[in-house]
């Protein structure tokens, strides 16, 4: 009999019936520091986030990576070199600290420090676009993932009206890029933000926070599948609530052996994050922990979500009415580990990434 959940995603998308995935020119990405490929750090002239330094024994200091919020590349990058593309740096709008209206949670900290910044959230991301697209490219691929930054807030007083704003901001985004012409979606819900390391050990803080994600990850999903139709536009759900969980549930599956805990000791940007309870060295721990810092996965993490989105992406360029497509929902959301093993990314000694942009205002 044969095991869905030991089936390589390689072997089920090389199956007779299977398509080839879909061929995107371009991808577009817009959302918060888990997209952020250097956006904050340009623009605050390299002091979010803080980079590794040298250190006085020589090498370097724990820091950030190459103006990511992790210690190495992040999930779009992952995802495009899956598809055979070279993501241009020039088509990521993503800001850490982005939420999914107008504000930027790194604004107030930045300020503090007589910095005047303005970083953008979502919607200024999607008018700086299209100021420059005016015309959508209707074979790239367009990707959205915010909301984290909206419910970090810590000074949220009204949780109900917030998921409403946030989930209206997300349509409001699709809709305009949509108008323009822009016509595929990769659209990303919210981790449980209460297994957090930042806000897992307050019990208060996390239950809400949970629910608060469920109850996002609910009414997108709502909003997901009234778009479609509405805008004439095609909309890939990407289930990354599932795929943390599991990786928090079964973490030798993908090869970590902390998911509770960062690698990163304290920095100006986390002063009060503690130590792991096993010591973590930056350098050589890092791909065995799913968070880098108190907010933001390992790269590692960072290639596990890339490489699920591959597998998503494959999933549904298969038809309808293949067979195949029934394994491919099965090994995907049921056996996600395996999925990952086309590159054997359960063995491969990959950084971590899955961070935040701020701890002092509690944003990613």
């Amino acid at each position: 009999m044969l095991s869905l959940t030991a089936l390589p995603i390689a072997a089920i998308v090389s199956l007779p019936n299977a398509a080839k995935a879909a061929s995107f020119q371009n991808l577009y990405v817009f959302g918060d520091s888990l997209s952020d490929v250097g956006n904050v750090f340009r623009d605050t002239n390299g002091l979010i986030p803080p980079p590794a330094l040298p250190a006085s024994g020589g090498g370097l200091s724990a820091g950030y990576a190459n103006g990511r919020f992790s210690n190495g590349p992040v999930w779009v990058e992952y995802l495009a070199k899956d598809l055979g593309l070279s993501l241009d740096t020039r088509n990521d709008f993503a800001y850490g600290g982005a939420t999914t209206g107008t504000e930027n949670g790194l604004n107030p900290l930045l300020n503090q420090f007589g910095f005047p910044s303005t970083l953008p959230g979502l919607q200024q991301q999607i008018a700086t676009f299209q100021g420059q697209n005016p015309t959508p490219d209707q074979d790239a691929l367009y990707i959205l993932w915010a909301g984290a930054n909206d419910y970090l807030n810590p000074n949220l007083t009204d949780p109900q009206g917030t998921v409403q704003s946030a989930i209206f901001n997300l349509g409001t985004a699709v809709t305009k890029l949509a108008a323009g012409g822009a016509k595929n979606f990769l659209i990303a819900n919210l981790p449980d933000l209460g297994k957090l390391p930042l806000t897992r050990e307050d019990p208060v803080r996390s239950q809400g926070l949970s629910f608060l994600s469920s109850t996002h990850n609910t009414a997108l999903a709502q909003t997901l599948g009234v778009l479609p139709s509405t805008l004439g536009v095609n909309i890939i759900p990407f289930d990354v609530n599932a795929l943390v969980n599991d990786a928090i549930a079964n973490p030798s599956r993908f090869g970590f052996t902390n998911v509770t805990e960062q690698c990163l000791p304290a920095t100006p940007l986390f002063p009060g994050a503690p130590s792991p309870s096993t010591p973590c060295d930056p350098v050589k721990d890092a791909p065995n922990f799913l968070f880098w810092d108190p907010l933001h996965p390992t790269t590692k993490g960072h290639e596990v979500l890339g490489e699920y989105a591959y597998s998503v992406l494959k999933s549904k360029s298969i038809p309808e009415s293949s067979p195949v497509v029934g394994l491919l929902a099965l090994g995907t959301f049921l056996g996600t580990g395996a999925a990952l093993r086309r590159k054997k990314i359960l063995k491969q000694p990959v950084t971590n990434r899955m961070q935040s942009e701020e701890v002092a205002v509690g944003v990613e």
